[in-house]
């Protein structure tokens, strides 16, 4: 059961790695994020990104978008340019991509496992009766 549930999970943590932006662009609404300024600042600092798609998605840049700290008002440019939607996407497929792949690797080893008991089983079962003919001769 162990063995069939780690590689259902890798299959389904490497199959929808690639399909989170949508879901993330459907959390991450412009009406999230403009009603909420905490949490914008707090995902845009977190994830190194500003607006949903870029920094053009805000009117005055906030802070929080500022790559360079000591600059507040992000002069010259020094704001991130990646976009919240793409950036958390990319986070969380990572993240479904590497526990899919451990997930994956656990049950290959777990099946690895019940292989070589099956083996191991097979030959002794083979030696028990090869024994038993033996002792009847």
């Amino acid at each position: 059961m162990l063995l069939l549930l780690g590689i259902a999970v890798g299959i389904v943590g490497l199959v929808f790695a690639d399909r989170s932006e949508l879901k993330i662009s459907q959390f991450l609404t412009k009406d999230l994020l403009l009603s909420n300024s905490q949490l914008a600042d707090q995902i845009q600092r977190e994830f190194k990104c500003c607006g949903l798609n870029g920094p053009n998605d805000w009117e005055n840049i906030p802070s929080s978008c500022c790559a360079d700290i000591s600059n507040a008002d992000c002069q010259n440019g020094s704001n991130f340019k990646k976009g919240c939607i793409s950036a958390v996407s990319d986070s969380i497929s990572l993240d479904l991509a590497i526990s899919g792949g451990i997930s994956l690797a656990v049950g290959l080893i777990l099946l690895l496992g019940v292989i070589l008991a099956s083996h191991s089983f097979l030959e002794i079962h083979e030696k028990n009766k090869n024994n038993a003919y033996e002792r009847n001769f």
